[in-house]
């Protein structure tokens, strides 16, 4: 217990404490710059799942819908791009540079890395000055979600890979070798020994990337902040983290109803979470 309490200590007061002060903060009327100004219970929550005539609502659940549809198609895509480095870069020369020059645009900030791809991709960028087509890469849909989600692709995947490759580090050589002896190709012991065995990192791996996806902020941020208005809504690349950002610091100023968006949000989390661990559970050969 000596050795666990300084974490605790850390744990209760940077997490604890935040979670049970924000759930206080949503039961109650509360604006960024007025602060305090009464209890009002469930009715944030209310308006969010009830009260369907207020632009609050509407534009959670479209924000919560931009942010759902950006990890449909980043996780898998994150995860199996992931794994297929991980399975190119276990064995083979240069391996170490390799890895490493994979794994370097995940230690760079998303400020970084998003602006970066800001330079590469706005009106006028190196993109345009190479191909010499103007394409609203940033201003228009479909061509701003193609944007952030390559972006993301290519800022992202290293940590998973590093992830992934201590897995397949850790399954014994031995199996491979009796697989041979047995017959079977490639294939066959990526499909009957890799996979198998490296099914409790693969359920990690798509546990953490969905939560970083449902976290998505910086990327629309930086690239579309939150737009584009032409061929889409106004709001077309808006997630839900960062519209409860707007809701709290923006012209509402609504702290208490940015908390009551982030427990729902933190509610859909743990239902999927849950759902993922008992999927890959069930699946267990």
């Amino acid at each position: 217990m000596l050795f666990v309490l300084p974490y605790f200590l850390f744990f209760a007061a940077f997490l604890l404490w935040p979670l049970a002060y924000a759930l206080w903060v949503s039961l109650r009327t509360w604006t960024t710059t007025g602060g305090d100004q009464g209890f009002t219970g469930l009715r944030h929550y209310y308006n969010l799942f009830f009260n369907w005539k207020l632009d609050d609502t509407v534009y959670f659940w479209q924000s919560l819908e931009n942010t759902g549809f950006f990890a449909i198609i980043t996780i898998p895509l994150l995860v199996v791009l992931a794994l297929i480095l991980a399975l190119l870069l276990a064995h083979g020369p240069l391996r170490t540079f390799f890895r490493s020059v994979f794994y370097v645009p995940a230690v760079l900030s998303v400020a970084v890395a998003m602006t970066v791809w800001l330079w590469i991709l706005q009106n006028g960028g190196v993109l345009d000055s190479y191909i010499h087509n103007s394409i609203p890469w940033l201003i228009q849909q479909p061509w701003a979600w193609v944007s952030i989600i390559i972006a993301t692709l290519w800022w992202t995947p290293g940590f998973n890979m590093i992830v992934l490759l201590a897995g397949l580090m850790n399954i014994p050589n031995d199996y491979y070798e009796a697989a041979r002896i047995d017959g079977a190709n490639g294939f066959q012991q990526l499909l009957f020994i890799t996979l198998p065995l490296l099914r409790p990192v693969l359920a990690f791996v798509t546990i953490t990337q969905m939560i970083a996806s449902f976290g998505l902020f910086g990327q629309p941020l930086i690239l579309t902040h939150g737009g584009p208005g032409v061929g889409g809504p106004t709001q077309s690349t808006t997630p839900v983290a960062l519209q409860m950002y707007n809701e709290a610091f923006g012209t509402s100023q609504n702290l208490a109803l940015a908390c009551a968006m982030s427990f729902v949000l933190g509610l859909i989390l743990v239902i999927l979470a849950v759902a993922q661990i008992r999927f890959f559970r069930a699946t267990e050969m």
